[in-house]
């Protein structure tokens, strides 16, 4: 299964958009997540099914791996003949058989295993690391902050101005992020520190490059997701990748 964000699929914005703005909901009216799943495992035929924001927050566990059932879905056909499917308001979704978590299916490297996040206890004893297949729902909060390496102050982009007895020019940049992840059974925040930030987002060593260019002439930039209407407060207004 592929998990896609695209543009509304309708292109209207129905009630239920409305009131999940009202919310907080993580997604923006005018996003549609589609879902390209294949009806066997090995099977090279996709069925893609569209579902809009306000749906998706009470849809945990779609994640690769997964067996799913889905009911009520609408039956559509393209412009181009291809047949496409619709989740709506009646539309009912199961989970039959969650991810398998595998070595197979993660990373060789020996971690802790808890299978699900609904085993990880409330006051975790020293569990070492552990992998779970997850979905990250939302980036509650994200900071990136160029210090000075020697006195460790944040000089916001100005080297050799932390303080007036420091002479370093030289520096890093420490990332700092809040999110949400959810594989189904549970749904956990996680906080992530910086290269573990470059993962969370997805970008390249390339892309990586960029930001931390920006942050060392820049200072800082920081993200914060506003919970009173959808989506997320952007501090920096520029598209630092184009």
């Amino acid at each position: 299964m592929e998990r896609t964000l695209c543009d509304s699929h309708s292109g209207k914005k129905a009630e239920t958009d409305v009131s999940a703005q009202k919310k907080g909901g993580l997604l923006p009216w005018n996003c549609t997540v589609k879902l390209s799943v294949a009806p066997a495992h090995d099977s090279s035929i996709l069925l893609d099914i569209y579902i809009q924001a306000a749906f998706v927050p009470y849809l945990w566990g779609l994640l690769p791996g997964a067996r799913i059932l889905f009911r009520g879905l609408q039956c559509k056909v393209s412009r181009f003949g291809n047949v496409y499917c619709v989740f709506i308001a009646s539309s009912d979704v199961c989970i039959l058989t969650p991810p398998h978590n595998s070595p197979k299916h993660l990373d060789s490297t020996p971690k802790f295993s808890i299978g699900y996040l609904s085993n990880i206890p409330l006051q975790p004893l020293n569990l070492g690391q552990a992998q779970v297949t997850c979905h990250l729902t939302c980036i509650l909060s994200l900071s990136m902050q160029w210090f000075c390496d020697l006195c460790n102050i944040s000089t916001e982009g100005r080297p050799g101005e932390c303080n007036n007895s420091c002479s370093s020019h030289i520096g890093m940049i420490k990332a700092t992020a809040k999110i949400l992840v959810e594989d189904g059974t549970s749904e956990v925040m996680v906080f992530c520190k910086n290269q573990q930030v470059q993962q969370v987002l997805g970008l390249s060593p390339k892309e990586w490059e960029v930001i931390q260019n920006y942050i060392r002439i820049k200072g800082s930039i920081c993200l914060q997701h506003n919970e009173i209407s959808t989506g997320a407060r952007i501090l920096e207004e520029q598209d630092l990748l184009t």
